[in-house]
């Protein structure tokens, strides 16, 4: 603030020919402060625009003057109460303060820019010159600037970057911007791919144990049919009434697979399937002994190791496993005479 002996020395000539000062000068050589004693340490003075009229000299000519430079007070010189040691800033100080105004940088873009070259490129995947679209399938717009935490759009919508694959996520395909999906479809994509993402704890466990049950069932029903194989002798053969021909079990199923069941074939070849009779002239199954026993000394070789067996060793090998006539059979049919 100037000094007040210095505000006095300088005259003002109006029309009138009298001698005043301005009221800024006036409103500087009046005490800034008017403390008024309150409870607690700190004074405060309360300005108001009152005071400040009642302050200055009465003038009519230099009344319009001082309304116009005490408007250019700040507001909150207006009505507040200021602590002590607080100067009000002169006119002046105001008008140069509300004069000052922050030029734009040129060398910054525009928004207007930053949309007219995001716009002019080739649709991008993600950031800007990109396409947002919501997870409902509305297409929001074209990414034209980054803000930091949301995406500014050519729409004017403006998209949370936390937000993305909950609220809007970018549209790779900008073709179909101007085609959006029907809301059924949207449902059922939706809850497709749900069901792909989402497979549950439970749903991966009661899967693993359909799947083991699956494979007990079949490990039990090949025993079965194991066991049905060892229970019927492998060298019986009897006649299929279809055709009249001569088959053993496992011919018998072989025929069958697929048609009928083990169940129903066994029934069928218990019920149905005649043994069949030895040919003419062939020797019967109680002439084997005899023939066996004439062959006493005679030696065969066995196929399952290639040692040569008696028939009395070859017999004592297999009697745990197979009955005399399977082991008769299997020693006329199978063994080779060694040379």
């Amino acid at each position: 603030l100037p000094h007040q002996d210095e505000a006095a020395q300088v005259p003002r000539v109006h029309k009138e020919g009298r001698h005043h000062t301005s009221p800024a000068r006036r409103l500087a050589s009046q005490p800034q402060l008017h403390p008024c004693p309150s409870e607690g340490s700190a004074s405060t003075v309360e300005v108001s625009s009152c005071h400040m009229q009642n302050s200055a000299p009465n003038v009519e000519a230099d009344s319009e003057d001082f309304r116009r430079e005490l408007a250019c007070l700040p507001d909150s010189a207006v009505g507040a109460k200021l602590p002590k040691g607080t100067f009000l800033p002169q006119a002046a100080d105001v008008h140069s303060r509300q004069a000052e105004v922050v030029e734009p940088d040129p060398s910054h873009p525009s928004l207007a820019e930053l949309r007219a070259e995001a716009l002019a490129g080739p649709p991008k995947e993600r950031g800007i010159g990109a396409y947002i679209r919501s997870v409902e399938g509305e297409l929001w717009g074209r990414v034209v600037a980054d803000t930091g935490r949301t995406w500014k759009l050519a729409s004017g919508r403006s998209a949370k970057k936390e937000n993305e694959g909950r609220a809007w996520n970018f549209d790779p395909d900008p073709g179909r911007r101007d085609q959006p999906r029907s809301a059924p479809s949207r449902r059922a994509d939706e809850a497709m791919c749900s069901a792909g993402r989402q497979t549950s704890v439970l749903d991966a466990l009661a899967e693993k144990k359909r799947h083991d049950e699956e494979a007990l069932a079949a490990k039990r029903e090949a025993a079965r049919q194991r066991r049905r194989a060892q229970d019927q002798p492998a060298a019986e053969r009897r006649v299929d009434p279809d055709d009249n021909k001569a088959y053993t079990w496992d011919e018998l199923r072989q025929r069958y697979l697929g048609m009928f069941s083990d169940v129903e074939l066994k029934e069928y070849w218990e019920k149905d399937c005649k043994p069949a009779r030895p040919a003419a002239g062939a020797p019967k199954r109680h002439d084997v002994p005899e023939r066996v026993s004439r062959k006493a000394a005679e030696r065969r070789r066995d196929p399952d190791d290639g040692h040569g067996y008696s028939f009395d060793e070859l017999l004592k090998k297999y009697r745990a496993a197979f009955s005399l006539a399977e082991i008769e059979e299997y020693w006329l049919e199978e063994c080779q005479p060694c040379s």
